[in-house]
């Protein structure tokens, strides 16, 4: 999308990281893809009592209910939450050894990848909309050959919103937001701009 000013606006779906990645790295609805049974058997049940099936788990509904059964008080918990209150240590020492395992595939894309050749081939001045905590785009943005970081004139994608979220941040202030600063920043609507 143009805009009269030579600036141009990319909008990263949340499957970036799995094109990326040639589909190494899971999207919500697939991190559960590769659990098995016989590696992860108190985790395995957990998300299996959670979601219904291994297959359809929203890893999303899987922290959530970890962390309810986790911080909930012992009287609050009745029938389902309370009979996996007490494997509840297993289950998450179960979790955190299949994410590493499962995240562990793939974090850096091939230089020959295409979705990776696409946004490493972004101008200085378009700005980038993540629709995800995607560390894989701001990876391949932040490492372009003609960057410039952490200083005033940086044109480093992550550099720029950092210097966007310090201009709106109230401690200090409001100062005025010039259209030259969000140009070529890395915008992540993931919970990040205020």
């Amino acid at each position: 999308m143009s805009s009269p000013h030579d600036t141009s606006v990319a909008i990263l779906g949340a499957g970036f990281s799995v094109a990326a990645t040639d589909c190494q790295l899971p999207l919500m609805q697939t991190f559960f893809d590769r659990l098995r049974n016989d590696a992860f058997p108190e985790l395995y049940s957990f998300v299996q009592s959670v979601a219904g099936s291994v297959e359809s788990a929203n890893v999303e509904e899987v922290l959530l209910a970890l962390d309810q059964i986790q911080t909930s008080p012992h009287g609050v918990l009745a029938g389902w939450a309370d009979a996996w209150q007490r494997r509840a240590p297993e289950i998450q020492t179960e979790l955190e050894l299949y994410t590493l395992s499962r995240l562990r595939v793939s974090a850096r894309p091939a230089t020959t990848n295409w979705a990776r050749r696409l946004v490493a081939g972004f101008g200085t001045s378009t700005t980038v909309i993540s629709m995800n905590y995607d560390n894989i785009a701001d990876q391949v943005l932040s490492n372009r050959p003609w960057m410039t970081h952490c200083r005033a004139n940086a044109n480093c994608p992550h550099c720029k919103m950092r210097m966007l979220l310090e201009k709106a941040c109230s401690c200090e202030g409001h100062r005025d937001i010039n259209e030259c600063d969000w140009r070529g920043a890395l915008i992540k609507l993931h919970g990040s701009v205020a």
